[in-house]
């Protein structure tokens, strides 16, 4: 717009020049009277020239009009596009929403998880105490047992020996059955005999205790086994969820990152539609201006015309005064005089006409051209842009492929893992199945062994009767030497009788001998076999509880991780609702300050000085929190702006300078700040020593013009932007410091007024 003015001016001054040097040139013409063939020459290139002359705008304007058509039509497309980036934002932003609530969700679950796995833990160290103590015991009952072995073994080597001495001594001769040692052994007999039944009893309650407490082990053991399969879940659990956890926050921050580049977009494709819009404005005002000149041009033809008619006219006047020459020579020369006259001034309308003409020509053909270059530039940069989304999804492609081989990795690490526990429970089942064969040993043994006694209780009758048999022979053979040794023979029948009854005494000594080896060789082995089963059965429980350490230690730690991550989200929840907080204060204090001093009249106007409070983005960590005090502070501004009713030389000055304003300034609240109404004669801007780039004053240049007060902009090299109203400077934009206008912009004199 302000160009438009500038050339306007510029038309002006050098129709200005024009008509001097036309001047000089007709009374260069006066003098040259005597040229009459070169004015019919001129005569013939001027009915020749008017129709170039008009052929040439109605091109210039027919190709405007397609350049604007070309135009509209990729509005029409941005406009479309700009449409489709807003609804997958709008998808993106549902998406994301979605992932938070899971993400919410899985916590929830994670937690409750957590302290399940707790308790669960818990109860298995207290089954682990309960199984050592209970281990303690059967230690204990083992002692027991193998001393109460080793005396029943002795005692059963004394009886052993005692029946050998006795057999002995009932073969050596008759008088042993009629001594007092006999009676003496069968007291010692009956005590041990007695010894033997309460080593028995306590034998037989020493095993029940033991098959009690084995009971107890295995159940404690498939306890500790149910367990084990239960931490096994619950860590396939946490994995899980803690997968998805990382999925939903890496899916978080991508949509995150999405939504910053959907933003991106949208915020350059609004620059180029206002940038479209503007090039379409002015190609509506220089198509306007071309209609202008085209009517100009018809009015010039049409005057062009009437003064051919006029010069026919005198062509045929000059013919009859030729033709009465004879007559009247000085109204010929009168006239010649005035025909020169006309001639002269036709040639100065005409040099006019013609400079015109190429002046609208050259300024035509450099406005196109410039045209024609801005937009080649807005197609490369715009290929550029797209240029750099297609690479920006090519990573995206990329990294999703990665995290797919991650994930094929991961699952590969939980087959392994979950082989690695197959064969863990088939070695459990191994163990148990060896513990099965091992009591079934036991029993075996247990079983052989009561049959050894039942045996060694009847060989204790049999020699009972024996005994009571040798009793009554001993009577009868007392008899006898009473009746002085009558019957030799049925003595000798005795004696033959008793040495055969001590020989299967003796053979059946000897068996119940062999019996006894054979079966401590058994009770050997068994308890070798039980050695080695407790040993496996130890091992295995020791595996069990490291593998039980290992587990609560891993949820431990990751218990402390998830403990120490949520107090860092609470850390950094409150330092940012604090710093949320102290912003809020600040801005309204800074809300509060600006109101009271544009109240307070200085100098004949309101002055506002808010000079280094440094509202930028520099000031605070968080971009979106500078960005909103920027928003909040140019609004309650441009609310301001109204309510200052000062005198019509009153004038209004925001003084905003050092305050680390960019680009993105312009668009949360600057641009709304001075496209914003205001009933002072003037208004003054202060924002030298900011961070505003060269595209930045450009479009406060754009925005400036949109002000219902300003109707021509023009920027200064000196840094200084003017908003005028006729004749009047109402708006001063003072941009010293920034990006230097004279590299980037087009610069104006401001006219002597």
């Amino acid at each position: 717009m302000s160009g438009v003015h500038g050339r306007h001016d510029g038309l002006e001054k050098s129709d200005g020049d024009e008509d001097g040097d036309v001047d000089a040139s007709g009374n260069k013409d006066k003098d040259d009277d005597e040229q009459e063939e070169e004015e019919e020459e001129k005569k013939a290139e001027v009915t020749k020239e008017p129709e170039a002359t008009t052929s040439l705008p109605q091109d210039i304007v027919a190709k405007t009009r397609a350049e604007n058509a070309d135009l509209m039509e990729m509005i029409e497309a941005r406009e479309s596009e700009l449409e489709e980036v807003r609804l997958a934002a709008s998808q993106k932003s549902a998406r994301l929403k979605d992932a938070r609530e899971q993400v919410v969700a899985g916590d929830e679950e994670f937690d409750m998880l957590s302290e399940a796995l707790e308790e669960k833990s818990r109860e298995s160290r207290a089954r682990a105490a309960t199984v050592v103590e209970l281990q303690d015991t059967v230690d204990r009952m083992k002692a027991e047992e193998v001393r109460l072995k080793t005396i029943i073994r002795k005692r059963t080597t004394i009886a052993s020996t005692t029946g050998t001495g006795n057999a002995a001594t009932s073969r050596s001769a008759e008088d042993v059955c009629l001594s007092a040692r006999s009676f003496a052994e069968n007291d010692l007999i009956a005590l041990r005999d007695e010894a033997l039944a309460v080593k028995e009893e306590q034998l037989a309650l020493v095993n029940k205790s033991n098959v009690a407490l084995r009971e107890n082990i295995d159940q404690l053991e498939t306890e500790m086994q149910q367990m084990q399969v239960d931490a096994v879940a619950k860590d396939k659990m946490i994995n899980t969820l803690r997968t998805a956890k990382e999925a939903a926050e890496a899916e978080i921050q991508e949509l995150a990152h999405q939504v910053e580049v959907k933003k991106g977009r949208e915020a350059a494709m609004e620059v180029s539609t206002q940038q479209n819009a503007q090039l379409l404005q002015l190609l509506q005002q220089q198509e306007a201006h071309s209609e202008k000149v085209q009517t100009q041009n018809e009015a010039l033809e049409e005057e062009v015309r009437s003064l051919k008619e006029k010069a026919r006219k005198l062509v045929s006047t000059n013919a009859d005064l030729e033709a009465n020459a004879t007559t009247s020579a000085a109204e010929a020369s009168r006239l010649r005089r005035e025909l020169l006259t006309v001639r002269s001034s036709w040639e100065k309308e005409e040099t006019l006409l013609r400079r015109k003409l190429r002046k609208l020509e050259m300024e035509s053909a450099k406005t196109i051209a410039a045209q024609r270059e801005e937009l080649r530039i807005r197609r490369e940069k715009h290929y550029e842009m797209l240029e750099r989304v297609q690479t920006a999804e090519d990573k995206v492609r990329a990294a999703e492929d990665s995290v797919d081989e991650a994930r094929r990795e991961m699952a590969d690490f939980e087959a392994e893992r979950l082989e690695l526990q197959a064969r863990v429970v088939e070695i459990r089942r191994w163990a148990d199945s060896r513990e099965a064969q091992h009591h079934k040993v036991l029993t075996d043994a247990h079983a052989s062994r009561d049959e050894a006694r039942a045996l060694a209780a009847d060989l204790e009758k049999q020699r009972a009767a024996l005994t009571l048999q040798l009793h009554e022979m001993s009577g009868t053979v007392l008899k006898a030497v009473d009746k002085q040794r009558g019957a030799i023979d049925e003595a000798s029948q005795v004696k033959h009788a008793l040495s055969g009854k001590e020989l299967e005494l003796e053979q059946m000594h000897k068996r119940m001998v062999k019996e006894g080896n054979l079966q401590g060789k058994r009770r050997m082995k068994a308890e070798l076999e039980q050695r080695t089963l407790l040993d496996q059965l130890e091992q295995l429980r020791q595996e069990n509880l490291a593998l039980a350490e290992a587990t609560n230690s891993n949820f431990e730690q990751q218990s402390k991780q998830t403990a120490a991550l949520q107090r860092q989200c609470r850390n950094l929840e409150a330092q940012l609702a604090e710093a949320t907080r102290a912003q809020e204060a600040r801005l309204a204090g800074v809300l509060a300050y600006v109101e009271a001093a544009l109240l307070v009249r200085r100098n004949n106007g309101h002055h506002l000085c808010l000079r280094g409070c440094r509202i930028g983005s520099s000031r605070y960590v968080d971009p979106q929190t500078a960005r909103k005090a920027v928003t909040s502070v140019c609004k309650h501004l441009a609310g301001l702006l109204p309510r200052c009713q000062a005198a019509n030389d009153a004038s209004v000055t925001l003084d905003l300078a050092d305050n680390a304003l960019g680009d993105d300034a312009i668009v949360d609240g600057l641009g709304m700040l001075v496209q914003a109404p205001f009933i002072a004669s003037t208004v003054t801007l202060n924002l030298c020593d900011n961070e505003l780039t060269a595209s930045g004053l450009r479009s406060l240049v754009l925005a400036l013009q949109k002000n219902p007060r300003v109707q021509h902009v023009f920027v200064h090299r000196d840094g200084t932007i003017q908003g005028l109203r006729g004749a009047d400077v109402v708006y001063t934009l003072e941009v010293a410091g920034n990006a230097r206008p004279s590299e980037h912009m087009t610069h104006e004199k401001l006219p002597q007024l």
